[in-house]
């Protein structure tokens, strides 16, 4: 223990000039973000893209205002940064460069493990660009900020977070009508298929050097009010796609320890996915801002708070949760090995 508080010491110290704002000691080096909208913190802004937020409702409840996160406020990433004592990890296509050593993040809205995933909104970072990416900032950028001595420590000891795969039925299984995906893969076959891909992916961060790394599950697809608009027309969840979820999750839990027991000094995390069951959020129906049909996102202009409550609502618009939901999952995720298992993040800074 003496030795990882005296490591976490020589990291404030060397490298405390560069953080963005001054917050005290780290748990950990940095944190590292890759996946979709989930975690996108602003990504998107400089893409070709449908989903592109960066503009009011969104981060009406945000210090920084619209800055291209997907929700009213703060992600699961910035949330995560707040327990560490780093701060909020900003993203890839904005640091033209700067001396960042407290981590990026790659994450991109609407892309998902597939590379094709996506696609029919425009442009995003596809999770292949985003390794791409963060392998050059591993092998380019931190030796020419981090000592060699220290570099296989600080990246051992840096948290990277992965939430990505919702698109991957979202913006392609579910849509004959841009992918042929339902018809060449059984919900099976697709869910072994998404889990295979990532499997290589998460073991490529590690050849990199990372050993700390949570992988959150799929929430509820079929609640989402887009699904539920365009496959039930009720109003009510469709099980059939919470079922394809069950799928995925169920593959994605016995690879993570597969990966854990096979990668020698390495802890994969599996998160909790988004459940509806949250105390205090009473509305897991409608979303909280008027939406635009084609997209599901918000319209501009309407008021900043266009819901009353919105701590209350689930969602924010038609894919997306409010910050509430982001701030109780990371609470959980924080404190119980039973939501992110098989330890939570508490265990994982000290492990």
């Amino acid at each position: 223990m003496g030795n990882k508080l005296s490591m976490s010491l020589l990291y404030f110290l060397t490298w405390s000039h560069l953080f963005s704002h001054n917050i005290g000691t780290p748990l950990v080096p940095a944190l590292y973000i890759l996946g979709d909208s989930v975690l996108d913190s602003g990504n998107n802004n400089d893409l070709s893209t449908l989903a592109k937020v960066n503009y009011l409702p969104y981060g009406s409840n945000f210090k920084l205002g619209p800055t291209g996160r997907f929700t009213n406020g703060r992600t699961i990433a910035d949330f995560v940064a707040e327990y560490l004592g780093l701060p909020y990890v900003p993203p890839a296509l904005g640091l033209k460069k700067r001396n960042i050593t407290t981590g990026v993040n790659y994450a991109s809205g609407s892309c998902g493990i597939l590379p094709e995933t996506g696609s029919n909104m425009g442009k995003c970072l596809t999770l292949d660009n985003q390794l791409d990416m963060l392998q050059e900032l591993v092998e380019k950028d931190l030796p020419r900020l981090i000592p060699a001595r220290v570099l296989p420590q600080y990246l051992a000891d840096s948290i990277m977070i992965f939430s990505v795969g919702s698109n991957d039925y979202i913006n392609n299984y579910l849509r004959p009508d841009f992918f042929n995906s339902s018809d060449t893969f059984s919900p099976l076959q697709f869910a072994q298929l998404l889990n295979e891909r990532l499997s290589k992916d998460l073991q490529r961060v590690y050849h990199m050097g990372f050993r700390k790394i949570i992988v959150f599950a799929l929430g509820l697809i079929g609640c989402l009010p887009a699904v539920r608009d365009m496959i039930s027309h009720t109003g009510t969840c469709v099980s059939k796609v919470n079922g394809y979820v069950t799928y995925y999750n169920v593959l994605l839990a016995a690879s993570l320890l597969t990966l854990t027991v096979t990668l020698e000094g390495s802890t994969f995390v599996l998160g909790g996915g988004i459940t509806l069951n949250l105390t205090g959020v009473t509305d897991v129906s409608s979303p909280c801002c008027k939406r635009v049909k084609e997209t599901g996102l918000c319209i501009k202009g309407q008021p900043e708070l266009p819901c009353k409550g919105v701590k209350s609502h689930y969602f924010w618009d038609d894919f997306h949760p409010t910050q509430t939901v982001y701030r109780k999952m990371v609470e959980s995720c924080i404190t119980s090995s039973a939501f992110c298992t098989p330890m939570s993040i508490k265990d994982l800074v000290q492990d």
